[in-house]
């Protein structure tokens, strides 16, 4: 939901559902309070959908001053930014002026199925998005007066899709403490009920340990959910990876 005031007009634009998937239809209302009449040509909503990366890296390199050659550091910006998606609709509401009044303007439109989930990604050095952005324009009747406008951010989650991975693993691994203390071999056995989940779901796994030929005492198993992220920047690409969640067994893990 965003909101605007102006000093004749405020307005708001609200969603029927809090996220929305590619290929939906979204609906929600446009609502407007009128302070003062002013005359208008109409409402545009206008929705886009634009991506954007920035990475700041450090850099070395070499200069030559009164024939000495040294190697200076340097911070570098790699950034890109393109619009995936624009459309724009005009809503003839008004028959040129708008009175003193509070309104309730339905719209509708469907997200391109192509098109991928909202994403951020921001650290210290690191900003990453894909942004829906809602924009409502109130036009004037001539075209040198304001524009009066807001926004608001849409929520577009990503389909969940089944992954071609198994549910059931088993690894045997050789332990060993201070490096080179061998402890003999400890195996373990996850298996979970499907390899793909959306957001607020409870993950739920089935770790069997066997330390029947390790010599430690192990009581414990740590879980950790890793979002490897790959940003691409003119040709260039970066690797990360975001810890989504972290739990021990016997405790419960939400993503």
């Amino acid at each position: 939901m965003g909101n605007h005031q102006k000093k004749n007009c405020g307005g708001v634009v609200q969603f029927d559902q809090p996220f929305y998937y590619p290929g939906n239809y979204v609906t929600g209302t446009i609502f407007l309070n009128i302070i003062d009449a002013f005359n208008s040509r109409g409402v545009e909503l206008n929705i886009k959908c634009v991506e954007g990366v920035s990475v700041m890296e450090d850099h070395r390199r070499e200069i030559e001053e009164n024939g000495n050659r040294r190697f200076v550091n340097e911070q570098r910006e790699l950034k890109d930014k393109q619009k995936l998606f624009q459309n724009k609709n005009f809503l003839p509401n008004f028959q040129n002026n708008i009175s003193i009044g509070q309104y309730a303007y339905p719209f509708s439109f469907i997200i391109p199925a192509h098109l991928p989930g909202s994403f951020e990604y921001y650290t210290d050095r690191i900003s990453a998005y894909i942004k829906y952005e809602v924009k409502v324009k109130i036009l004037p009747f001539y075209e040198k007066e304001e524009v009066m406008k807001f926004s608001t951010i849409l929520i577009v989650r990503q389909p969940p899709s089944s992954l071609n991975y198994p549910q059931n693993l088993t690894d045997t691994k050789r332990i060993t403490t201070w490096c080179f203390f061998d402890k003999g071999n400890a195996t373990l056995n996850v298996a979970n009920q499907k390899n793909h989940f959306a957001k607020d779901e409870v993950i739920q796994l089935q770790c069997n340990l066997d330390n029947t030929r390790c010599t430690l005492d192990s009581t414990n198993i740590g879980l950790e959910l890793v979002q490897k992220i790959t940003l691409r920047i003119k040709g260039n690409a970066r690797y990360f990876n975001r810890m989504v969640a972290q739990t021990y067994s016997n405790e419960r893990c939400v993503i």
